[in-house]
């Protein structure tokens, strides 16, 4: 995972305030089973965060991040929750 330990902690401490903001996002998600998909649960929650700082934090990783590198950290956040 190229993302930085530093940033990676911010995201992670990021998507907890969002979940925690939209309690039922993860049951939602499920429960719409293969309409959507876990990359698309992901990537709303990146985007959630993302939208709270008109995408500073987002431009920040980009610098040096791909998609892949972002989605390896937030699939090991969001697995962590669920």
């Amino acid at each position: 995972m190229k993302i930085s330990s530093e940033h990676y902690k911010k995201l992670e401490s990021e998507v907890k305030e969002v979940l925690k903001d939209n309690p039922t996002y993860l049951e939602d998600c499920k429960a719409l089973g293969e309409k959507k998909s876990s990359v698309r649960v992901r990537w709303n929650l990146f985007h959630m965060v993302c939208d709270k700082d008109h995408y500073t934090f987002a431009r920040t990783l980009w610098e040096y991040c791909n998609d892949d590198h972002i989605d390896t950290a937030l699939k090991r956040i969001v697995g962590g929750l669920t």
